[in-house]
């Protein structure tokens, strides 16, 4: 088994690894612009454009996420950014975690796993499609990959200096500060970590038993050896408490999100499917779903087989540590509240990788490395092109574009779910007459929550809204969790004549015609 590279990289490993860089920043930029902003990536945009104190008191008023990244995208955009300024700074910290990859994999097993991983990354469709998304993903993949680095350094410090050892530690704690003010999900990587120091350390305190000829133990030789593989943890452990350290003050918003999220959350609970995409996702996000089950498997295969080949070494433990225990962590999580979502680990799709490229160049024969390598490339490749022409998530701009086109000023909109008002005025505003905008059953975070559901009680608030308007507008979306009972649709049809229904990708748009409420009878 190869072992740590030589600290000085070779030119053509550098050079290699530059170019897999430009080509992960070139498949980032494909039609970066393309796809309509969906409302978690218009929420983005809403956010930054606030000022930075406003930033964070909405943040900790009706988000899910620390306020770093939309304080970053805030200082990062141009007044005049539409799609492209939005997604760049995503797809930037995407192409920055190339190469951290690629020392991952350079670091764990040599130069060639190096840039095989760093290859596959940059042809992640998964690490591909949240590049090209206005929210937190790729930026907390960079420093969980960062913090990755540093702890495989770390936990073998024979014959590194004090500079290269503190360089570590600060690698350490700026990637575990930065994955958990990323996301808070990140909080499970110092605990993933801190397991893995634990189990080293005991396995560090137990000596290997060395067995001479005849059946007996050598204690020369075990104390020996045991001296030889003994390396010092603590600039680890220091490492991983500074990170904490720097994450410490967001600790009482970490808690007042949890506690909102653990009261009432949308996501359903994980099922077996769920899982299998989960896995897919990390491999190959967007193949074909026929395939779901076999790429799940070879994730998992893949996984497995890059731990056999590094098997008796820590690496391998933090590896798959990385890989699995955030996922176990949240499907345990989710018994009491669900919070399984796919997009959330992301960042463990880092290991998965590494572990598959040593997989892959581990095969003894070569040709069979080329044909599993090149099938896995394929399958990326398939993936790629699917994510490419698949259309927007959610269709805002089709909605607004049309909607400006037929209203009339003066018309009444209304958007079932309130924060559907941001992405829709992205793209509504300076193209569309004025029109009288409202959210049902709540305006805009008036009531505290970014996603307040629709009761029988609100049906009032819609026939005060309907006063006065002769033509009245509702953009149907994210219905299943605003309005899981149908009652805005219900009472509408009960009170107007509906015209006609435009249907957007997630989105329905229905016309109702009115005569003035407030026209005297007769």
């Amino acid at each position: 088994m190869t072992h740590a590279a030589p600290a000085a990289a070779r030119p053509w490993w550098v050079g290699a690894v530059v170019a897999v860089t430009v080509g992960a920043l070139v498949l980032r930029l494909v039609g970066i612009a393309e796809k309509s902003l969906w409302v978690d990536e218009a929420f983005s945009w809403w956010l930054a454009v606030q000022p930075l104190d406003a930033i964070w008191s909405y943040v900790l008023l009706v988000d899910q996420h620390p306020p770093v990244y939309y304080s970053l995208l805030h200082l990062w955009l141009a007044p005049d950014d539409r799609e492209t300024g939005l997604r760049v700074f995503s797809a930037l910290w995407g192409v920055a975690t190339v190469p951290v990859v690629a020392l991952i994999g350079r670091r764990v097993a040599g130069p060639v796993v190096g840039l095989l991983a760093a290859v596959l990354q940059a042809v992640s469709p998964l690490h591909v499609w949240y590049a090209q998304q206005a929210r937190m993903y790729t930026m907390l993949t960079f420093f969980a990959a960062l913090a990755t680095l540093a702890a495989l350094y770390l936990l073998d410090t024979r014959g590194r200096t004090q500079r290269e050892i503190r360089s570590a530690v600060a690698g350490l704690a700026v990637g575990v500060a930065g994955t958990m003010l990323s996301h808070n999900i990140g909080v499970l990587l110092p605990v993933v970590l801190a397991g893995v120091v634990a189990v080293v350390a005991v396995r560090r305190r137990t000596p290997p038993r060395v067995v001479a000829p005849d059946g007996a133990v050598d204690p020369g030789a075990t104390v020996l050896i045991s001296a030889q593989r003994r390396t010092d943890l603590r600039p680890l452990a220091l490492g991983l408490g500074l990170g904490l350290a720097g994450w410490l003050p967001w600790l009482p918003g970490f808690l007042k999100q949890a506690g909102q999220v653990d009261a009432e959350f949308w996501l359903p609970p994980p099922t077996l499917g769920a899982l299998a995409e989960h896995l897919r996702n990390m491999l190959s996000a967007h193949a074909p779903g026929p395939l779901t089950a076999v790429v799940a498997l070879a994730a998992v295969g893949l996984a497995v087989a890059g731990c056999l080949r590094l098997r008796g070494r820590p690496e391998a433990l933090l590896l798959l540590a990385l890989f699995a225990g955030p996922l176990l962590l949240e499907l345990l999580a989710s018994i009491r509240r669900p919070i399984f979502y796919s997009q959330t680990l992301i960042w463990t799709s880092v290991p998965l990788i590494v572990l598959a490229a040593v997989a892959l160049s581990r095969i003894r024969r070569r040709a069979l490395v080329a044909a599993a390598t090149a099938a896995l490339l394929v399958l990326n490749t398939v993936s790629l092109v699917s994510y490419y022409r698949a259309g927007s998530t959610e269709d805002w701009e089709g909605a607004a574009l049309y909607l400006a086109e037929a209203a009339e000023p003066g018309d009444l909109v209304l958007f079932n779910a309130g924060w559907t008002r941001i992405p829709f005025d992205f793209y509504y505003t300076g193209v569309g007459p004025r029109i009288d905008e409202h959210g049902v059953p709540a305006e805009l975070f008036e009531r505290g929550v970014l996603e307040p559901r629709m009761t029988q009680a609100d049906v009032p608030r819609i026939d005060e809204l309907l006063r006065g308007h002769r033509r009245v507008w509702l953009v149907y979306s994210h219905d299943w969790y605003t309005d899981p009972d149908g009652i805005v649709g219900r009472h509408l049809d009960s009170v107007l004549e509906r015209v006609a229904e435009q249907r957007f990708t997630a989105i329905v748009l229905r016309e109702y015609a009115l005569p003035s409420i407030d026209a005297p009878a007769g």
